[in-house]
Parts: structure tokens; sequence; C-alpha cells
């Protein structure tokens, strides 16, 4: 299939120092939104503040959405592990592990995947890669699994995909297989537009072979690479974008892909026309959707963040239980002051 846009469309009369500082922005928005310790905070309060009450706070919005909430909340600046706290949130709550965890997410009912940082030597820190199982306190490493981002699971947690970083340092689009705490990679095929572009995430449609994928490409429009999203059929290789010229993908839900476009909102995007319409925005208050995942009874779990706090900072402040077919918020949950969300993951009851 042939995509209708060129990847360097504009890059030809560009002046090389305004492509190049162009690059860089993006280059720092990259990193920053990743691994930000921008935030002026008083990290010596925020010891003391108890992760506990606030992981009770989201159970109204657990109960109300058919299942159990992962969450990870974190108090303080934005490095990955530091002040984190990992959560199930249910009718009761349970903490996953103990500290120093950066990622997690829903395998099964009975397995957690978390990325957790571990001192090494010389002094620095290192990440790993465990499942816990129940009752969520003891790790076991996962063998043959990468460091990844942007990980999606597939509804049965056979099947794995995320972005993991290169030898080079550039993103590739991964996908494991899972069988207990081994994974064993399975090959990709890219069409070949895609195979030296940038990686912005990547999302499973958990119920068929399709994958919704968003590499960083050049709009010249704003002078700057943005991630664009276009559906790939993992069968027949065929690709096709959607109209939005840039957003970032969410989930799969029925026929729809739901995705952040470039204002912050939450778009729901037909998978056979790619046409989008705006389901919810909160510009109006100032903020935007940082991210969601579907949950049951066709409603989805929200996570927004204010706008402009810290424009490197992507942890959420709030978590909003939205209808997706009234297009309603249901229920609100602000998290305390200074406390932040990392990331939330659903499993149904």
């Amino acid at each position: 299939m042939k995509i209708a846009w060129k990847k360097s469309e504009g890059n030809e009369n560009m002046k090389p120092h305004t492509w190049l500082l162009g690059s860089l922005i993006v280059l720092c928005q990259l990193v920053m939104t990743t691994h930000s310790d921008a935030a002026p905070w008083d990290e010596t309060p925020c010891m003391e503040i108890d992760l506990v009450p606030a992981a009770h706070s989201l159970r109204s919005i657990a109960e109300s959405s058919g299942g159990k909430l992962l969450v990870l909340l974190q108090c303080g600046r934005a490095n990955p592990g530091a002040n984190t706290g990992a959560f199930i949130v249910g009718s009761e709550v349970e903490r996953v592990l103990e500290k120093g965890v950066s990622e997690v997410h829903w395998i099964n009912r009975e397995l957690v995947l978390a990325e957790r940082l571990i001192p090494a030597l010389p002094p620095r820190w290192e990440f790993e890669l465990v499942g816990v199982p129940r009752p969520w306190t003891t790790p076991f490493p996962m063998v043959g699994l990468k460091k990844m981002r942007s990980v999606s699971v597939n509804s049965e947690g056979t099947e794995i995909a995320g972005l993991i970083v290169g030898p080079s340092g550039g993103d590739f689009l991964a996908v494991f297989q899972l069988d207990g705490f081994t994974a064993t990679r399975t090959p990709v095929e890219l069409p070949p537009a895609f195979q030296d572009e940038s990686w912005g995430s990547v999302a499973f449609d958990k119920q068929s072979n399709r994958v919704a994928v968003a590499p960083m490409l050049y709009d010249a429009s704003v002078m700057s690479q943005v991630s664009r999203t276009f559906l790939m059929n993992r069968n027949s290789g065929a690709v096709k974008p959607l109209q939005l010229s840039q957003s970032r993908p969410l989930f799969f839900m029925d026929d729809k892909i739901f995705v952040i476009d470039g204002r912050g909102a939450m778009a729901g995007c037909d998978v056979e026309s790619g046409a989008c319409n705006t389901y919810f925005s909160f510009a109006s208050e100032k903020k935007r959707v940082e991210g969601a995942v579907a949950v049951g009874h066709g409603q989805a779990v929200v996570l927004i963040r204010d706008i402009p706090r810290d424009p490197f900072d992507i942890r959420a402040t709030e978590v909003v239980l939205v209808d997706l077919a009234s297009k309603t918020v249901r229920s609100r949950s602000a998290l305390p002051e200074g406390l932040r969300i990392r990331s939330v993951d659903w499993m149904p009851n």
C-alpha cells in the first residue's frame, strides 16, 4: 500500500539550521517527557507523604468500572522509580512491590509486569523487568524480555508489544510471546516506509491482529516531527493512516481506535475509514488527556493533567471515568496536592 504523504516533505527547501532546531526541540521533548526532573519539588516533605490514601481515593472509580485498576502513583520529581508506589485498586487496595517501580502493566489476573530500578556497581541505577504474581510482593525475572516503553498486552496476556531501544539508539517495534516468566521475540514485518522511522508509541487491538503504530514523521506546518497514527494489519501488512495529522494511540474498542490528538483531546477514529471525532476535551479547564485505558461496559478511565504546569512533565493529576457511547463524564477523582499518577491499567473482576 502506498502511503499518501512523504516523510521528508518540506525538507528539501529548508535551511539546515532550521531543520536542526526543529529536530532538537522534538528530541528534547521525547527525552524530557520520559525522564524529566525539571519540576521544582522539595523532596523532603514528599518523602513523608503516604501514597496509600491516594490509592484509596480511586476505589469508587475502580468499582464503577466493574474491575480493578493498576495505578502507578508518585510524589515529587518525575524521576522513574523515585518516591513511587504501584497499587491494585478495587474494593480493597493492594501494593505491588515496595519501591523503585517505574512501569506496571497487567498481564492477566494473576500476573503483573513491572519495571523497577535496582542499584548496581559502579554506583548507578539499572532497570529490570520482572513478573509479579499474587500476592504481588515477590518478583521473578522475565527471561528474554527487553526494556521497552509504550507497552501493550493482548487480551489473553500471551503477547506483548512495545518499543525497545536498539544498539544505535533508535526505537524498534517488538512483539514478544509470553509463557509464564519467559518471553520469546517474534518477527514483525514493517512496511518499507516505516523501517527507518523513529517511533512514538504503539497499541494492540486486543481482539484481532491489528496494531496501531505512531512513527515520528516530519510535519512542514510546524517545522518539526510529530507523532501520527497508522493502523497495521499484522497478517496482510496493509497500512492505513488516520485522518488526524497528529495523534498518539491509546486503545481499540469495537470498530474504533481511540487516540490523543495534537490538542490534547481524546478522539475516536473509525478503523475502516480513518475518520476521527473528538470525544472528550478538557481544554476549557486548561487540561489535556495524557493517557487512557478501556474498561468494562463501554467505558474508559482517562488520565488528565494541568496546562501549563510543566510542559515536560506528562504525569496526570486527575482520574476520570467516561462513558464512550454517550460521550459523558461519569465520575472524576483528583489526586491530593503534590501527588501524580504515571499510568493506569485495568482488569475485569
